[in-house]
């Protein structure tokens, strides 16, 4: 039993250590977009980043939950910096957020061990599955709502697992009456205060993650009652009463917090009583910024509609997440089909708990997927009930090691997101900051950097001033972001850069530099030789891989601009990096661009599309 824990704490120190290390991969922008450049803005004065889906007119998520991680995390890096102890760049910016959600993450470490205790399961298989899980080293070191959710959803699975410990937990057979009537003596405790918090919580960091909930409070609300009556209303209206402080509490809390962060409410109001009574009458509720009202208006109203087949979640996205455990579900499925009693003699048909976590897991799975929304980590806080239902399935007793199965897909899964994913973008940022802040030799120089096909960069990892702060004779830089942008239309945008305008400040006092950064995957599109323009290749960031443009194994396209960057000219050593990459190019001038050179190049385009699509 204590080698089981020294291998729990030998993974949680690997989980800290991670993130010092630290991971180069871009798992999502909600790491970085869910508040998290906004304190960074607020804290050390670095640009923020307008990213799509993230930078709404109304806040859709709490900024209490970002700033007890990216906050505190930047707030004691800032200290640190004062102190000289400590550097701030694009990697401490990094890890300071990480090194707190991760701390916060231990909260489901102690909840798991807490609920397999109450529960009479091995408490320690329980940890290392859950600790060894790629899903907790790469999502839940990430600071981002959706990790938050999964805290939040362990902690209040442990108030209603303690609060109906009598219904779940297994009875052990007494010879002593006396005992077992001194037993029923013992009533459960109620939780209902910090039950309302943490609901709460939950809806104010995503609104969505209330589905999560159903279940629990469901199986709460009504308690011992095992049939309709009266008695069960009276039980059902005192455990919701029992709710309402808490609700009340936390939601005043964190309808001010948001109010006065986002500026929509003025705290001398809140501190001045002569102010707040004059202020009832005058719009104060219509001043609260409430975002999950925020979030469900955007969701439903404003933002762009993603159709993403149905069977996503059951078919992709939980198999990828947690293969191993859905595949001990699925056989406890048949087991109890064919009426067959596993080694531990307890299916979802013979124990009360497991067939509550199964509900637990099922039935946000189920909902989940009948909605458009078919990201991966909606589905996170599934790793708690599927940690307690089948931990001890890949795991093995005698060592507590885990199995094969079981380590060979979370180290493969862990390298690939924790390191791989859109491992690029990161390392290229900080190449950024290096050319940026280099000496100025001469005139100064005027850098223009577009990413093209991949996620939006999170600009304050520069730790740069804005634009317009620093001296005429420092370097300047702007990062465009086109996303999935057309290629034409991405090509009309470099020829755009490149048009000369003398009257600007920035033609007359900088040399103008243009670096397009896309994936490797794509680089046919810069191999050709234009009019106007061409692309130089410069460098390539390593490992980079991109869901949305997974590279060729075999790509056979003669390279015309560069003919030693045609794949089949390369060695053997150069082939792998050249597929799973994030190359930077360097725009160069053919010919003098002018404004009616872009037009008419861009009519030869236009008209050469209507030919093709005519001909087709």
């Amino acid at each position: 039993m204590g080698n089981v824990y020294k291998l729990w704490f030998g993974l949680v120190v690997l989980r800290f250590i991670w993130c010092i290390w630290p991971q180069t991969s871009y798992v999502d922008p909600a790491e970085f977009f869910e508040g998290t450049d906004k304190l960074a803005s607020r804290i050390f004065g670095f640009p923020s980043t307008a990213a799509a889906g993230y930078d709404t007119p109304k806040p859709q998520t709490t900024i209490f939950f970002p700033y007890i991680t990216a906050g505190a995390g930047f707030h004691l890096l800032r200290k640190l910096a004062e102190l000289g102890l400590v550097a701030v760049n694009e990697r401490t910016l990094l890890i300071a957020p990480r090194l707190m959600i991760t701390a916060v993450s231990l909260l489901c470490d102690s909840c798991v061990y807490n609920i397999a205790t109450i529960l009479g399961q091995d408490a320690g298989a329980c940890m290392v599955i859950f600790a060894s899980s790629f899903a907790t080293l790469v999502f839940m070191t990430r600071n981002m709502t959706h990790v938050i959710s999964t805290c939040t959803f362990a902690l209040l699975l442990l108030l209603v697992v303690d609060s109906r410990k009598s219904q779940l937990a297994p009875k052990t057979p007494s010879k002593d009456g006396k005992q077992k009537k001194k037993s029923k003596v013992v009533s459960d405790p109620n939780h209902g205060f910090w039950l309302g918090v943490f609901v709460l919580e939950g809806v104010f960091n995503h609104p969505s993650f209330f589905i999560y909930y159903l279940i629990p409070m469901a199986f709460w609300l009504t308690g011992s009652a095992s049939q309709l009556g009266s008695g069960a209303l009276r039980t059902v209206l005192y455990n919701l009463a029992s709710l309402l402080p808490g609700i009340v509490t936390m939601g005043t809390f964190l309808l001010v917090l948001d109010s006065t962060f986002y500026g929509t409410l003025d705290a001398e109001i809140l501190l001045n009583p002569q102010l707040l009574l004059e202020n009832l009458n005058s719009g104060l509720v219509q001043n609260l910024t409430v975002a999950p009202l925020n979030f469900l208006r955007y969701n439903f109203l404003d933002a762009p509609l993603e159709i993403r087949p149905k069977t996503t979640h059951l078919l992709f996205n939980l198999p990828l997440l947690f293969f191993p455990l859905v595949i001990s579900f699925i056989s406890e499925i048949f087991m109890v089909y064919k009426g067959a009693e596993p080694q531990s003699g307890k299916t979802f048909s013979t124990s009360t708990s497991r067939a509550f976590f199964a509900l637990v897991f099922t039935t946000p799975l189920l909902v989940f997927s009948l909605l458009p929304d078919q990201d991966p980590k909606l589905l996170l806080p599934l790793i708690i009930p599927l940690v307690l239902l089948y931990a001890e399935y890949v795991i093995y007793p005698a060592t507590g090691m885990p199995n094969a199965p079981w380590i060979v897909w979370n180290v493969l899964f862990g390298l690939v997101f924790g390191a791989v994913l859109q491992g690029g973008v990161i390392p290229a940022l900080g190449d950024i900051k290096a050319t940026v802040t280099a000496p100025v030799v001469g005139k100064p120089t005027f850098y223009h950097y577009v990413f093209y096909h991949t996620p939006t960069p999170p600009q304050y990892l520069l730790a740069l001033p804005p634009q317009g702060t620093s001296s005429k004779h420092q370097n300047q830089f702007l990062i465009h972001d086109l996303g999935e942008m057309d290629r034409f239309d991405m090509h009309q945008t470099i020829g755009s850069l490149l048009r000369d305008d003398k009257s600007s400040p920035e033609a007359s006092s900088y040399k103008k530099e243009i670096y397009v950064i896309a994936p490797a995957s794509i680089d046919a599109l810069f191999c050709r030789i234009n009019v106007k323009f061409t692309y130089k290749f410069v460098k390539r960031f390593t490992p980079h891989v991109s869901l949305n443009e997974p590279p060729y194994l075999f790509p056979d396209y003669v390279c015309s601009a560069e003919k030693d960057r045609s794949y089949f000219r390369m060695g053997i050593q150069d082939r792998i990096p050249a597929l799973f990459s994030l190359n930077m190019y360097k725009v160069k001038l053919v010919r003098h661009v002018g404004s009616e050179d872009i037009e008419k190049y861009d009519d030869i385009q236009k008209q050469k599309s209507k030919g093709t699509n005519k001909n087709q």
